[in-house]
């Protein structure tokens, strides 16, 4: 029976410079028979090593880490690894931070300093795709903000051609240039110059922040 639960628990990456934040958390998960630890990752560039390689369910994420920081590992994780759900693990709490992880595709978010409970429970609803904001983080103000943001990105999305659009969707789903260009029956020059036009009217810059993008829109599935 144990054996059953255990192939069943989610994988979690943790990534954080601290040993010390990666043993709690660790202890913690090792209490639980929800989630095992697949790894840990001291930097954001070998948070993004490990997680190409073992595909966690979930990773608890920094946002101040040496080589690559975590808003930046975030577009990335989005991109090479979609199906794993990212939880913010840290001690900024002012919105700008909150808005700018959660609009690059974390689920949650989770202030350093919040009980062992707290964090269980962000665990469980993110793995479920549930967003979740821990205190004193106040969920009305920051989906307000967060929505505000979105409006502008959405009234941008609606200046896109329909073939910007369908070239926008297809990239978000993996598509290379050369698949797009086949599939349309145009040149890769153009479908490149597509790709740049899009980038540049939405004030993306990574083909990770492009993933996000079309997923808090609706464009594409979060596993897709």
């Amino acid at each position: 029976m144990n054996r059953k639960i255990k192939d069943k628990a989610r994988t979690v990456l943790l990534a954080d410079d601290h040993p010390i934040v990666r043993h709690g958390l660790k202890t913690l998960l090792e209490t639980t028979r929800e989630f095992k630890v697949a790894g840990e990752a001291s930097d954001g560039a070998e948070a993004l090593r490990l997680i190409g390689k073992l595909k966690p369910d979930l990773v608890v994420l920094d946002l101040m880490m040496p080589k690559l920081n975590g808003l930046e590992a975030i577009s990335e994780i989005r991109h090479h690894s979609p199906q794993t759900r990212i939880l913010i693990f840290s001690m900024y709490t002012t919105s700008s931070f909150v808005v700018s992880a959660l609009q690059k595709g974390a689920t949650s978010y989770v202030p350093k300093g919040c009980g062992y409970k707290i964090i269980l429970q962000a665990l469980h609803d993110t793995a479920a795709g549930r967003s979740f904001l821990g205190p004193p983080l106040s969920k009305s103000d920051i989906l307000a903000e967060l929505k505000a943001v979105e409006k502008s990105h959405s009234e941008l999305y609606e200046e896109l051609t329909d073939r910007q659009r369908e070239v926008l969707r297809l990239v978000a789903q993996g598509y290379t240039s050369r698949q797009i260009a086949a599939r349309f029956h145009l040149s890769t020059r153009t479908v490149e110059m597509h790709r740049t036009h899009i980038m540049h009217r939405l004030g993306l810059h990574s083909p990770g922040e492009l993933v996000g993008y079309a997923v808090r829109l609706g464009i594409v599935p979060m596993d897709e």
